[in-house]
């Protein structure tokens, strides 16, 4: 065998991760381009998500971001809202505070407008604990339906929902499941 080849070979490795480091920096630069990232108001968290969702302020919400197609009549948004925890709640984990907003929802209902929880469980994410809700909004003959992440975290409770109609809800639903994935407590 002959093993000639071989100090060539390390001679044109240099060129090689050079070549590579020229022709695949661009396209890197251009995949950190396509997202933006937003920071609370109470610098708190930040959460990271594609150029092609638009941010849209809402005064009862901290943060409105809206997916690609998405109309005041056909929603598909990412709704981000941070709340105090009521008086005499303060006390309370998210397994506590679910059974009471469960409770309360189930209330709510009215021949108008009646929401559903589909499926109900407790993750930690991140080293905090998350009561994640898939639900169904009926309004009418509308339908809505949701992706919900709740946590508490320094006295405030913290909710993201993924909310779309039925038709858009699986299309833009990974998309807003990856948002979710770049939320980030930014304090301990």
């Amino acid at each position: 065998m002959n093993f000639s080849a071989a100090p060539s070979f390390n001679r044109t490795l240099p060129l090689f991760v050079f070549l590579c480091a020229v022709f695949f920096a661009p396209c890197s630069k251009a995949l950190a381009q396509e997202t933006k990232t937003h920071i609370s108001s109470d610098k708190i968290f930040m959460i990271t998500y594609p150029v092609k969702w638009k941010i849209n302020r809402m005064e009862q919400a901290e943060l409105c971001i809206n997916g690609p197609g998405s109309s005041l009549f056909k929603p598909s948004m990412i709704k981000i809202e941070i709340t105090k925890l009521a008086e005499g709640y303060e006390k309370h984990d998210i397994k506590k505070l679910s059974e009471v907003e469960t409770k309360m929802a189930k209330s709510q209902n009215t021949d108008k407008v009646s929401f559903t929880i589909e499926e109900s469980k407790f993750e930690k994410i991140k080293s905090v604990e998350w009561w994640i809700i898939k639900g169904k909004i009926t309004q009418g003959k509308e339908v809505f339906l949701t992706d919900s992440f709740k946590a508490i975290y320094k006295g405030k409770v913290y909710t993201v929902t993924y909310l779309a109609t039925e038709k858009k809800f699986e299309e833009n639903r990974a998309a807003a499941k990856s948002i979710f994935d770049t939320f980030e407590f930014l304090a301990d």
